[in-house]
């Protein structure tokens, strides 16, 4: 029986189910219910690649550390040595992207106990982009099983985990990258000025970590007005539409009234739900789209 219900909580399910022509919100998955499971295993795993890196890197005739310096870390650490000592910012060839969290460590800890301060921060940052990932999986998609194989991949790989223990920028980036997307999606969803406003830090600080990903402001402020600037959905469609999500009535047809017992159910809700569209966008489209077909 445990193992019966284990398996249809596996199983994919619609985003949503029609009861009486209503919509109704389906069951939170396995992974949205015990996310805090998930994310205590993700948070093992990595610990147990810290381990391994610690072992693996022990020189013989020393003890061994929980960091490694890599060819870039003087790059990082020592812009915030000299400002601590009342320098400046040099060498200055690399933004303080990993700089930033060292200095606010080295306000009240030792250098190498910066270092594994650090250290523990790209484990922390690691583990949770684990779970992130497929969570936006899971939002993208919809399956239940795209998300736990987001989860697992992402759990065993170790092409980000293999730098956790380094003082460089390879761990974070690759962290923070998730963690401002999974922000980014909620704030969509939301609407929420709070989470964009947070997204907007972890991008800063992607940014910091590595230049190039400031492109990605281009389809952010496309993403943004996409979903927030002006809507177009008052505009009559050939097609009733029945009730937005926040209960406003749209016009319907003036060929056809739609009964009251009939599922509100048209073709640019499946263009919609297959494509994960807010209404304002998929309004948009579906005008394109029904403008295309006319003139055929």
């Amino acid at each position: 029986m445990v193992s019966s219900n284990f398996l249809s909580s596996l199983q994919d399910h619609p985003d949503r189910n029609m009861t009486d022509g209503n919509q109704i919100d389906r069951e939170p998955m396995l992974i949205q219910r015990k996310w805090l499971t998930f994310l205590l295993i993700a948070l093992v795993f990595r610990a147990l690649f810290v381990v391994w890196q610690v072992h693996d890197r022990k020189p013989a005739d020393s003890p061994a550390t929980w960091y490694w310096e890599v060819t870039d870390t003087p790059g990082y650490i020592e812009p915030i040595e000299s400002i601590l000592n009342g320098g400046d910012y040099s060498p200055d060839y690399r933004m303080p992207g990993v700089g930033a969290p060292y200095w606010i460590f080295r306000q009240f800890l030792s250098q190498t106990a910066s270092y594994k301060a650090l250290v523990a921060l790209q484990w922390l940052l690691s583990g949770l982009s684990v779970l992130l990932l497929a969570l936006l999986a899971l939002r993208l998609t919809g399956s239940h099983r795209a998300a736990l194989a987001t989860y697992i991949l992402f759990l065993l790989s170790t092409y980000t985990s293999w730098y956790d223990t380094a003082l460089s920028s390879d761990s974070l980036a690759p962290s923070v990258l998730v963690i401002q997307a999974y922000l980014f999606q909620r704030a969509l969803d939301k609407r929420d000025h709070r989470l964009l406003f947070l997204c907007g830090a972890f991008i800063a600080w992607l940014i910091f970590l590595r230049p190039v990903s400031s492109l990605l402001l281009i389809p952010a402020v496309v993403l943004i007005y996409i979903h927030c600037g002006s809507s177009v959905a008052d505009i009559p469609h050939p097609f009733h539409l029945g009730r937005n999500r926040m209960g406003d009535p749209q016009l319907a047809g003036e060929s056809r009234i739609q009964p009251a017992n009939e599922p509100r159910h048209d073709a640019r809700c499946d263009l919609q739900a297959s494509l994960g569209l807010h209404d304002a966008f998929s309004s948009r489209l579906w005008r394109q789209l029904h403008l295309v077909g006319s003139r055929s």
